[in-house]
């Protein structure tokens, strides 16, 4: 098999089977940006109603406990979103780490008896198949 199409197949698969991200449009930001506000006002609105509320209808102590609870189990509930999330995208870069060490497996077992007839005392053949393969490894995770 020839070298050239053997590079040619790798960078036909790197580029059909890259992971990327979509990158996020400036009217998506803005979105996830008035979404964060409103909720954020939202929520201190409610703070202040549900105390104003238990200031006129229970004591002081009692009024602050309360109000302590509430924001002690609102924070609780934004560290375990956050912690659910780092999973998420911990499994979804280690699938990719390992689809992309797929990949190179395949086009390394492609090349065969064929590379070791190549790469024997040819410096310039190894320098591009090493940076072939930092291209395609980079494709791939990045």
């Amino acid at each position: 098999m020839n070298m050239l199409t053997l590079i040619e197949q790798g960078l036909l698969l790197s580029n059909l089977t890259a992971g990327q991200p979509a990158a996020k449009q400036d009217p998506e930001r803005l979105a996830h940006t008035a979404i964060i506000g409103l909720t954020s006002l939202s929520y201190v609105l409610l703070l202040g109603g549900l105390s104003v509320y238990l200031y006129q209808n229970t004591s002081l102590p009692v009024m602050l406990t309360v109000l302590g609870m509430v924001l002690l189990v609102t924070s609780l509930l934004i560290v375990a979103g956050l912690r659910i999330i780092s999973t998420i995208k911990k499994r979804r870069f280690n699938a990719m780490v390992n689809s992309a060490l797929e990949d190179a497996e395949q086009f390394a077992a492609r090349l065969g008896d064929d590379a070791e007839e190549l790469f024997k005392n040819n410096a310039g053949s190894i320098a591009l198949m090493t940076a072939l393969a930092g291209f395609l490894a980079a494709r791939k995770i990045i």
